[in-house]
């Protein structure tokens, strides 16, 4: 690898993590992150990660019928946001969406997102909040 790669590595954004303790985003979060940590990803079982890669987002309902989710870039101030989100609204492919269940439900919805999930749109897991 080249300076240029290594460069790259060193410079790119920190990797995802929880909201910085008493930021509005963890004050929001906390109450509900036992719930938001058993979040498996359908199909698969795996854990959807941990507060570190979900945060509360308002959906809406696209052209197509689809939900998508405004995957807005972190803010270090409130803690809200995504490292390296895009600032838009992305549509969330069906095959992560969590059906809300007596044990999921929240009254907000929840958008877990990396990045380095390409085949998804980025989404490890959305769970839709009661009346999304």
């Amino acid at each position: 690898m080249g300076v240029l790669g290594l460069l790259l590595i060193l410079t790119s954004p920190a990797a995802a993590r929880p909201p910085p303790d008493g930021s509005l985003a963890a004050q929001r979060l906390e109450p509900y992150a036992g719930v938001i940590q058993s979040l498996t990803q359908p199909g698969t079982g795996l854990s959807c990660c941990d507060l570190s890669d979900c945060r509360m987002v308002d959906p809406r309902i696209g052209a197509n019928g689809r939900y998508e989710v405004l995957i807005a870039p972190y803010n270090p101030q409130t803690g809200d946001g995504f490292p390296r989100g895009p600032g838009r609204y992305l549509e969330v492919p069906p095959e992560v969406i969590i059906p809300p269940g007596r044990r999921h439900d929240l009254p907000f919805s929840v958008a877990c997102w990396a990045k380095w999930s390409v085949r998804t749109n980025g989404f490890l897991c959305f769970l839709p909040g009661l009346g999304s």
